[in-house]
Formats: structure tokens, C-alpha cells, sequence
């Protein structure tokens, strides 16, 4: 377990599946085990704590005044 997570999914093991020179193991989740503390988040190449806004520009401002004609 990772001592500083914020939450823990305790698990049994499912089943193993062989994929080349891997083991995928599927765990069925009996349990939850959560701490308080304050999540961090990784957007928009940054990292980030719940609550701080974000502004995020999809598009540049547009000034339609000059390029319309009536």
C-alpha cells in the first residue's frame, strides 16, 4: 500500500491473465479504505489541487465588427 494515498480499494484476486511476458491480474474489490487530505489532480500539463479554477481558452476572442458586412 502507498502510505500518503488517499484512498486504498482492497481487493481478492479475480483472475490472471497471461499477456506475452506480462501477468494481468483482475482484483474484485471487497473494500474501501479512505484518509482525509486534499487530492491532487494533473490537467492541462499541470498539477493541480481540487478547487483552483482553471481557465481554459478553447477559442481566441473574435472581433466580428470589423469583419461583417450588413
Amino acid at each position: 500500500m502507498l502510505t500518503e494515498a488517499l484512498a486504498v480499494l482492497v481487493c481478492v484476486p479475480y483472475a490472471r491473465h497471461e499477456a506475452g511476458d506480462h501477468t494481468i491480474v483482475v482484483g474484485e474489490v471487497v473494500g474501501v479504505e479512505q484518509a482525509r487530505g486534499v487530492p491532487l489532480l494533473y490537467y492541462n500539463r499541470a498539477y493541480r489541487r481540487v478547487g483552483e479554477e482553471v481557465a481554459v481558452r478553447v477559442f481566441a476572442p473574435v472581433n466580428r465588427a470589423s469583419s461583417e458586412t450588413p
